[in-house]
């Protein structure tokens, strides 16, 4: 079966990189190891899934890293798509909003 996403924990948080934001992804069909998580630009290889593959946490990047001429970039504020693949196939995408630091609201 493939990976199912159902929630994200936290859904939302402050972009910039003084801003570390750890994220729970909440779901089903996780492999116990070798999962992918591709957030916006970034991918992250080799997450490992918990709680009988229903769980995988990632740290949010904030970075989009250098691609050939192109040099690194800070994430800017936005929504991004976040999806995990595995052997057995890919998520439906999640949302995950990033915002400018001090926006009432948003977690942390």
């Amino acid at each position: 079966m493939a990976p199912v996403i159902t929630r994200i924990e936290p859904s939302s948080g402050w972009a910039g990189v003084a801003h570390p934001i750890s994220v729970t992804i909440h779901g089903s069909g996780f492999m116990d190891t070798g999962n992918v998580v591709v957030f916006g630009p970034v991918t992250l290889e080799g997450r490992p899934s918990t709680n009988g593959g229903t769980q995988t946490t990632f740290s949010v990047p904030k970075v989009r890293p250098a691609t050939g001429e192109l040099p690194p970039m800070v994430l800017p504020p936005g929504e991004y798509q976040v999806i995990v693949r595995s052997a057995r196939g890919s998520s439906k995408p999640a949302s995950f909003t990033l915002t400018r630091p001090g926006n009432p609201g948003v977690r942390r």
